[in-house]
């Protein structure tokens, strides 16, 4: 296989009871370990990158005229550096000349068998077979399964799981809790359906699932997880796999009757990479007849024994050139040495910055869940705050408005009680005349005088308990106005303490942006360190070309072209590297700015909606202290009332006085009656 992947064979070989295949190593582990260590489930976007692999290592395989039958994650390896393998190509089949697979057993994995493969089964279907598309419908499995965390028709009865297969139109469904987008359920439903509307390579590609993936230069990605690696020969991303027991054979204990070749090898089953590609080179090469070709090697032979001659006379420059070799190359053994110790540390750092590009994304989501979170909070104590106030505000207003008509109604009492007071200073005057015009009468009609004297008191008095209910019911709203500035003065201190509670939400709030500020200074550090490891290559690049500089003075052209192009290979693989980490610092300080901005942000609507709060505080205030001034001009009006009322408590003792004083001369008036009647 010359895909870059397919795995490839190494060496093939038997002994006389196995035959043996060494396949590539890939010490990434495979897809189902890789579920294991996250959960069971990976995201949506590192399920679409695994995908977009799997579609071109499939199609590479078609290519060759096989197909798989046996897609799952077990049979996806990982490399060192997260790419996919595909391997086990044991269920494998070769595809006829009309591109169809007639083979009626059903072979693969029940969770990822195709409809048309179990209909096999049937003979009519039989002669139909199956094509490449079975292998597509084992991707949309195997994209449910790395996104949900179990295959879509699983069940512990495989005939069960092969009846909701074949019933597939009724049994795809999606769990409620797991959030996929549309384009990935629509890849999905486009290949767990009928073999004839099914995806195929080309629509494959353009599906919006892969509208982000550059399949070109999809191997120069970095791949969501990259494996740590910490020797050639690290086993750790693999899962343990429990050894079989051997079982007693009796095939040693039975008599043989006869000849039966079990013991006898298979010609050309041994297999070795390097000499086989030589043969097939040789072969694709040459073109030329068997008799010609050895006459070409006597001649080759003949100029060779020349050379050999020659070689003789410098047998002591070739020793020395022997030791400069030999010396070249252990300084080669450890320079290759020291460069799978930097390529280990370098996938170790890209692993590392990806992990830390994750934790940093879901920093970020959680930074703006919590502001998001926060930012509802304050609208709705906002919100609260602001009905409250309104409420308040309207109390307030209709209080006002109360006590301004209250303060008319007691402006005109004051007035109708100055009328009642001029009116009663008139019937001062008017009785003190018709005193003078009593006594000038001789005081003639004493009786009619009292009687209306009587009714001026007792009108005097309905008048003073008239006022007197005035006054309480003046004394009630003046401590109703006191309740309502208390209560006030109640809603100033809880908008105060709201106000300390806004400001304490700010100190947390900055607490978080300092911890987030925190964690971008530790990825700045971490990305120093990524500086240095390059700098490190940078100065490994400069040995190597001093290296480059003495090699060329060796005569052997061929290994010189060779480790050319290795180190050819190697400036390209850290100029990729090193862009790179110039791309993430990038990425990093676009984060960083995102980050001020909007804390910048925040800070500003924090700052105004506080200075909102402050002017809806002062106008409290103000409100309060117009309450204050009306209630002070309430008391003014009272203590004008009471002393009204005082002018007429005195002005009605004088009256009282004054009746007496006419009493007595009545009474006078009285004894000088009788003395003159007893004169006469």
């Amino acid at each position: 296989a010359k895909s870059v992947w397919l795995t490839r064979l190494q060496y093939a070989f038997q002994d006389a009871n196995n035959l043996y295949f060494v396949m590539e190593y890939f010490p990434g582990g495979d897809l189902s370990g890789l579920l294991q260590r996250q959960g069971g489930t990976v995201p949506e976007s590192a399920a679409s990158f695994y995908l977009a692999e799997l579609v071109l290592a499939v199609h590479d395989l078609h290519t060759m005229g096989y197909v798989h039958r046996d897609i799952k994650p077990e049979n996806i390896l990982l490399d060192r550096c997260g790419h996919i393998k595909l391997a086990d190509f044991g269920s494998s089949a070769r595809l006829d000349s009309r591109g169809f697979v007639n083979e009626g057993v059903p072979v693969g994995t029940p969770d990822y068998i195709a409809p048309e493969v179990l209909q096999c089964m049937d003979s009519n279907a039989k002669k139909m077979g199956y094509q490449i598309s079975c292998d597509y419908w084992s991707i949309g499995v195997l994209a449910y399964h790395l996104t949900v965390g179990s295959t879509p028709f699983s069940d512990p009865n495989t005939a069960e799981t092969y009846s909701k297969i074949m019933n597939y139109t009724n049994g795809l469904k999606f769990p409620p809790d797991i959030v996929l987008s549309q384009s990935f359920v629509s890849f999905v439903k486009c290949l767990l359906c009928d073999a004839t509307k099914r995806l195929n390579y080309e629509t494959a590609l353009k599906h919006p699932l892969f509208k982000n993936i550059d399949f070109n230069g999809i191997r120069d990605q970095v791949p969501p997880y990259v494996p740590k690696i910490e020797s050639n020969d690290d086993t750790s991303n693999f899962c343990d796999v429990p050894r079989k027991k051997n079982e007693p054979n009796i095939d040693n204990f039975k008599t043989k009757t006869q000849f039966s070749g079990k013991n006898l090898p298979f010609v050309g089953f041994t297999f070795t990479r390097d000499v086989c590609d030589l043969k097939y080179a040789y072969d694709s090469k040459s073109e030329r007849s068997v008799t010609k070709i050895e006459e070409e090697l006597q001649n080759e032979l003949k100029a060779l024994q020349r050379q050999l001659m020659k070689s003789k006379e410098a047998a002591g420059e070739l020793q020395s050139l022997e030791r400069k070799v030999a010396e070249r190359g252990h300084k080669l053994e450890s320079l290759e040495s020291l460069r799978n110790k930097l390529e280990r540390d370098l996938a170790n750092s890209i692993a590392e910055c990806g992990a830390l590009k994750r934790t940093l994304e879901l920093e970020r989501k959680d930074r703006l869940n919590l502001e998001h979170k926060a930012l509802e909070l304050i609208k709705s104590a906002k919100q609260k705050w602001e009905n409250s106030e309104k409420t308040k505000v309207d109390g307030l207003k209709l209080e006002v408005a109360q006590q301004k008509e209250k303060i008319q109604q007691l402006a005109s009492t004051n007035a109708l009680l100055n009328e009642q007071l001029q009116h009663a200073l008139q019937m001062q005057h008017k009785h003190k005349d018709s005193i003078e015009t009593v006594e000038h009468l001789n005081r003639k009609s004493i009786i009619g005088l009292e009687t209306r004297l009587e009714k001026i008191t007792l009108e005097t008095q309905n008048q003073m308990s008239a006022i007197e209910s005035k006054l309480r019911d003046e004394t009630h709203q003046k401590n109703l106005l006191q309740t309502e500035l208390s209560a006030c003065r109640a809603s100033e201190r809880s908008l105060s303490e709201k106000l300390k509670a806004s400001e304490e939400n700010c100190g947390h709030l900055l607490i978080k942006l300092e911890s987030n500020q925190k964690t971008i200074r530790e990825l700045e550090y971490k990305i120093e360190i990524l500086g240095e490891t390059a700098k490190t290559i940078d100065e490994q690049k400069a040995k190597t070309r001093a290296l480059e500089d003495e090699m060329v003075k060796l005569r052997n052209e061929k290994v010189v072209a060779e480790w050319e192009q290795k180190f050819k290979v190697e400036k390209e693989a850290n100029a990729n590297l090193q862009k790179q980490i110039k791309e993430l610092k990038e990425e990093l300080n676009t984060s960083i700015a995102s980050r001020n901005s909007l804390v910048e942000q925040q800070k500003l609507n924090y700052n105004q909606h506080l200075k909102e709060v402050q002017d809806q505080l002062s106008r409290t205030l103000e409100e309060a202290n117009q309450l204050e001034v009306k209630l002070q001009e309430a008391k003014s009006v009272e203590l004008n009332t009471k002393l009204k009322v005082q002018t007429l408590e005195d002005l009605l003792q004088r009256l009282e006085s004054g009746v007496s004083k006419l009493e007595s001369d009545s009474d006078k008036e009285s004894v000088l009656k009788e003395q003159v009647a007893r004169l006469e």
